[in-house]
Order: structure tokens, then C-alpha cells, then sequence
């Protein structure tokens, strides 16, 4: 006997089936109907767990978003010093982006041109996410200028920026998730000159 599906495995079925959808076809060439029959239901079934496409397009984005702030906190509750937290973060989106490849397509789309539905509804939902995302980051920068080990005349909020958009070169760049961690979390915390270029680029002389 099959086991009866759960309203929470159903929801969980459909949010993947149109993840999937969605980064394929793009939020206009995607329907209902797809959807429904990738996860083999009928589109009447859909419109019980989800109000209409836009409501499961920004789902799914709320979903992804959701488990990235959870591994972005978690890579900070568990390091000891600021200089630490940014190097989990990296790790930890550098393991999620090479795992979730649909990621950068349907994260692409919420910034094509959609219907005011869902501008509105990124907007109330998928904005405050990136902001509390973004404040976690800044908190991060924030310890280390408190502790001395980064640099004190760098604003904490736009180190964090600097950092958002610098990680969000992971997205278009396919390597493994250790080198690209590494690189990453190296040119920021570094930079790219060479440490004799750098002390010669601080000689008065």
C-alpha cells in the first residue's frame, strides 16, 4: 500500500516541480499546467496549496532564500572571530550554489520584467529577506572593525555590500566549491595586491 502523501510533502512536491519549471522556462513561459503535471496532479490541486503563479513563483524564491539565511547564521553561530564567519559564509554558499544549479536561473528572473503582481509581492516578501541577510553580514563586519581585525575606517554596512556582490559572482562561476571559497573568501578579506606591493604602496618614501 502506498503511503498517503502529506499536505506538507505535497506542497514541498510542487514548490521543487516549479524551482525546476521556473528556471527552464523563465517565470512567463512557465504555466500552472506544467507544473501540475510534473508533479502529477491536477492544476485545480495547485490553486489548493498556492493562490496563482506569481504566489508559487515567489514561494519558491521565500524557500531558497530562507535556506540560504539559515546556513548564512548557522556559519556565523559557529565561528569564533569575525574573520572566521566569512570564511564559513563563503564556504557555505559556495557548497549551496554548486548544489542548487537552478538558483542563479530563477534568481535571474525576479529581476526581469514581471507583472505588478509579483513586483509587489518580491517586494513584501522577498526583499525583507535579502535585507536581514544583508544585516547579518553587516553585524559580521561590524564585530570584526569592534575587534580589530578588520579595518576601522571601512563602513561595516558597506563591507557587507562589497561582500554580498562580490558572492554573487559564485552564481555565474563553475568550480569546485572549496576553490571557489577559498578564492573568494582570500580576495576579500586580502585583497588582490601583493603583500610587497601593498607595504610599498604605505611607504611615505
Amino acid at each position: 500500500m502506498e503511503p498517503k502523501t502529506t499536505t506538507r510533502d505535497r506542497a514541498r512536491e510542487i514548490l521543487e516541480a516549479a524551482y525546476r519549471a521556473f528556471a527552464r522556462d523563465g517565470y512567463h513561459h512557465t504555466t500552472m499546467d506544467k507544473i501540475a503535471a510534473r508533479v502529477g496532479v491536477t492544476k485545480g490541486t495547485l490553486y489548493l496549496y498556492y493562490r496563482s503563479k506569481a504566489d508559487l513563483f515567489v514561494s519558491v524564491l521565500e524557500d531558497r532564500l530562507s535556506h540560504l539565511e539559515h546556513r548564512i547564521r548557522h556559519a556565523i553561530d559557529t565561528s569564533p572571530t569575525p574573520k572566521e564567519a566569512v570564511e564559513r559564509i563563503t564556504h557555505e554558499l559556495a557548497t549551496y550554489f554548486r548544489r542548487e544549479r537552478n538558483f542563479h536561473s530563477v534568481f535571474v528572473h525576479s529581476y526581469a520584467p514581471l507583472p505588478p503582481e509579483v513586483r509587489k509581492k518580491i517586494r513584501q516578501r522577498i526583499l525583507p529577506l535579502l535585507d536581514h541577510i544583508e544585516l547579518l553580514i553587516t553585524e559580521v563586519m561590524d564585530q570584526g572593525v569592534k575587534r580589530g581585525q578588520f579595518r576601522e575606517h571601512l563602513p561595516p554596512r558597506l563591507m557587507a555590500l562589497a561582500f554580498v556582490w562580490m558572492v554573487r559572482g559564485m552564481l555565474r562561476y563553475h568550480a569546485k566549491s572549496s576553490v571557489l571559497a577559498r578564492v573568494f573568501s582570500e580576495i576579500f578579506l586580502y585583497g588582490v595586491l601583493r603583500e610587497e606591493v601593498r607595504d610599498a604602496s604605505n611607504d611615505p618614501a
